[in-house]
């Protein structure tokens, strides 16, 4: 069901990539010139979570419209609370509270029996997915001509196409893990910055006229 959406490269598809990389890269410039360090891993997965969430949803979470974190041992300035800030913190640990599982398998629900430790965190990033999947599907039943379009919809614009409203419960489940993947892209950015940062002659003559 999701393999024709992902086998396809779209023009739109590297314009929201360009456009959350010069808005991460922008914020960390500006932290940058006032002589600050900055949290890599923390820019890393803002900028993956709303580059994922705009690319699945069709709107992303804006993260990167906050202020960055600032270092524990600057106590300059007191970073202001924004309100992407509950979906990004419950979806960080989600992937933190998840991690377990893979370790125990299948023995997991009974380590987590008297409470179930991503419930709650779900629970938080449900209020952020499901009136995007409501709208998608009141959209769609609104018009009976309705015709997804491959170049510029959303991963749920396809899914709501693909499916009808009696699945609306596996249409959250699957955008949610697909969601939850977005930790690859940034385990690769990371990776690539700790290249250039240790071996800079490659970057260097990539930039080279």
């Amino acid at each position: 069901m999701a393999r024709p959406f992902f086998s396809r490269d779209r023009v739109s598809d590297f314009d929201v990539f360009d456009r959350h990389a010069d808005l991460v890269v922008a914020k960390m410039k500006e932290r940058f010139s006032q002589g600050i360090a900055v949290d890599v891993q923390d820019a890393l997965y803002r900028f993956t979570m709303d580059t994922a969430t705009e690319f699945l949803f069709g709107q992303d979470v804006r993260s990167l419209s906050a202020d960055l974190p600032y270092p524990s041992t600057y106590k300059g300035h007191t970073r202001p609370e924004h309100p992407s800030d509950e979906f990004f913190l419950a979806l960080n640990r989600t992937e933190e509270y998840a991690f377990p599982r893979k370790v125990y398998g299948k023995l997991w629900p009974l380590v987590e029996f008297w409470k179930d430790t991503v419930a709650a965190e779900k629970k938080i990033t449900d209020k952020f997915i499901n009136p995007l999947i409501e709208a998608a599907l009141q959209k769609r039943n609104a018009n009976s001509a309705y015709k997804f379009d491959k170049e510029e919809g959303s991963f749920l614009d396809h899914l709501v196409h693909q499916t009808d409203g009696a699945i609306f419960d596996l249409a959250r489940q699957f955008v949610c893990l697909v969601l939850n993947r977005d930790d690859r892209l940034r385990h690769y950015q990371g990776r690539n910055i700790q290249s250039f940062a240790g071996w800079p002659q490659p970057g260097t003559s990539i930039h080279a006229p």
